[in-house]
C-alpha cells in the first residue's frame, strides 16, 4: 500500500498526517465539508422551542492549519464556531480549557442521493449551569 501526503503504512493500513484522511491519505481534511447546508435539530434535551430549521455554511477557517473549518450560524445561533477535522474525518468543536460554550462531535457521510450529510451531537453549557442542553443536529449539503 502506498500512503500519500506524508502518511505512513503500518500493518498495511495508512496512518495519515494531520490534515489528510482516507485509505491512502489522499483526501484533504476540509475540502468535502466546504459548502452550504440545510440544518435541523433532530432531538434536544431539554426540548428547544423554535429553531427547527436553518442554513449554515462551512468555510475554510482563517485559523486553518489544514484541518480546521468554520461552521457559520452553528445551530441557528448566528455564531460561527471553528471545528477540527481529525484523521478519521470526524468534526469536533471543543471549548477552550476552563471555559463554557459548545462542545460537539460529528461525522460526514454521503447519502444515497450524493449529498454530504453531517450528523452531529452537541452540548451547550453555561457557567451558571442554567440553559444547558444537548441536541442531535443533521446538516445536509445543498
Amino acid at each position: 500500500m502506498v500512503c500519500q501526503n506524508g502518511g505512513t503504512c503500518t500493518s498495511n493500513v495508512c496512518v495519515c498526517a494531520t490534515g489528510y484522511y482516507g485509505n491512502t491519505c489522499s483526501g484533504s481534511e476540509t475540502s468535502e465539508y466546504i459548502g452550504t447546508y440545510n440544518c435541523s435539530n433532530e432531538k434536544c434535551y431539554p426540548a428547544l422551542v423554535g429553531n427547527s430549521g436553518w442554513q449554515s455554511s462551512i468555510v475554510v477557517s482563517v485559523n486553518n492549519s489544514g484541518y480546521t473549518v468554520t461552521i457559520n450560524n452553528f445551530a441557528g445561533s448566528n455564531v460561527p464556531y471553528d471545528a477540527v477535522v481529525d484523521s478519521l474525518g470526524d468534526l469536533q468543536i471543543v471549548p477552550a480549557t476552563g471555559s463554557y460554550g459548545v462542545s460537539a462531535r460529528g461525522k460526514y457521510t454521503v447519502d444515497s442521493t450524493g449529498h454530504g450529510v453531517i450528523e452531529m451531537n452537541y452540548t451547550e453549557s453555561t457557567s451558571s449551569g442554567t440553559g444547558n442542553y444537548s441536541c442531535a443536529m443533521r446538516m445536509r449539503k445543498e
